[in-house]
């Protein structure tokens, strides 16, 4: 995909189904964009809505990866939300609903 120049859109973080699951956080992003040369990628929920620290340190500013806003709403602090953007760079944020779970 990163050859292709496909960008790729990753369901990131807990799943709230399944709270025990946790199959995509920021590091583990972090170490495939270390290893796959070109990779882009969206991550969604912010890369982990309940990862706030975790994708500061991890990813925030990385130039290939832009974090999905779906669902942080009501599981990332106001004060985390603007920090973790504000790293980050509001360019590289977008906006998601992930509706219907939140409206």
């Amino acid at each position: 995909m990163a050859a292709a120049g496909v960008v790729v859109l990753l369901h990131m973080g807990e799943d709230y189904f399944a709270p025990c699951a946790a199959r995509a956080i920021p590091r583990q992003l972090a170490r495939v964009l270390d290893t796959v040369d070109g990779l882009r990628v969206i991550a969604a929920h912010a890369s982990g809505c309940k990862r706030g620290q975790e994708v500061v340190d991890c990813l925030a500013g990385h130039p290939r990866v832009w974090l999905d806003g779906a669902y942080c709403a009501g599981a990332l602090y106001d004060e985390m939300r603007q920090r973790l953007f504000a790293a980050h760079g509001y360019e590289r944020v977008l906006r998601g609903s992930d509706i219907p779970w939140v409206s």
